[in-house]
């Protein structure tokens, strides 16, 4: 019921203006324990700090896609994620509240909103610096900028980038990818959403492009996304092991090597 609101009151305030205009989206973590936080904005890093605070400006209306990395610099760090539909507001403000040992996304307040009835509507802020704006507001065009954070560990004790490790695609995600290329049925066709999707979803385990790899028929497009897939992958140092079992003959494996010992 609250969703239906949301969306009547986002109809009936696009309808009293039509005239486009710059918003924002704030991010706050109201829990005691003030777990800090990356924001993305349509693939673009808002916040170069984790902080419990996040804000992007300069936001014109659309569909804008928001991924939360929480504990970024924990091997276990949470990631959520929303799309969020900016049409005609000022502003909207959410929370990030724990249930459950899981944070959710949860509307706080709508900048403009209250002009409708007449009213003032409530709506969290800080006063402190806007945090620089997204540069692709199109969910299509994706753009990742890497973060600055210290070195880390995967679970399994091997020095990675933290922020790599912490962008990984979640299982969820990864199974919904598999489906999609597996319902393509030219291996160009597969190799092209394959392709997409590693630009636009995270970093991918080894294993998990050797599987991706392993949908492919033929050698030659295997061996085309084995080498795109290299630069979208956060353990690297396994990845000739893993993904050339997926390769059918020695002479693909053997290209796969000297394009990785290139890089």
């Amino acid at each position: 019921m609250k969703y239906f609101l949301l969306k009547v009151i986002l109809i009936l305030h696009l309808a009293s203006n039509s005239s486009a205009q710059f918003s924002s989206l704030t991010f706050e973590n109201i829990e005691i324990e003030g777990e800090p936080f990356y924001l993305y904005v349509n693939g673009s890093l808002i916040n170069d700090v984790p902080d419990t605070y996040a804000c992007a400006t300069g936001l014109w209306d659309g569909i804008y896609w928001v991924r939360i990395i929480i504990n970024p610099q924990t091997q276990n760090p949470q990631v959520v994620e929303k799309k969020i539909p900016l049409l005609g507001l000022n502003g909207l403000s959410f929370v990030l509240r724990k249930k459950k040992d899981k944070y959710r996304i949860t509307l706080q307040g709508i900048g403009n909103i209250g002009d409708i009835f007449g009213v003032e509507t409530r709506i969290r802020r800080r006063p402190r610096n806007d945090f620089p704006a997204p540069s692709c507001p199109n969910p299509q065009q994706e753009q990742r900028t890497e973060p600055s954070a210290p070195q880390t560990q995967a679970p399994n004790d091997t020095p990675m980038p933290a922020d790599r490790y912490a962008m990984r695609v979640l299982d969820s995600e990864f199974e919904e990818i598999k489906k999609n290329i597996q319902e393509e049925i030219s291996d160009e066709q597969k190799v092209r959403v394959a392709k997409f999707s590693m630009k636009n979803t995270g970093y991918f385990s080894s294993q998990q492009v050797a599987e991706l790899v392993a949908l492919i028929s033929f050698d030659k497009e295997k061996l085309d996304l084995a080498k795109f897939a290299y630069d979208y992958t956060y353990d690297r140092y396994q990845y000739y092991t893993k993904v050339s079992r997926s390769l059918k003959t020695n002479e693909s494996k053997k290209e796969l090597f000297d394009y990785l010992e290139s890089k």
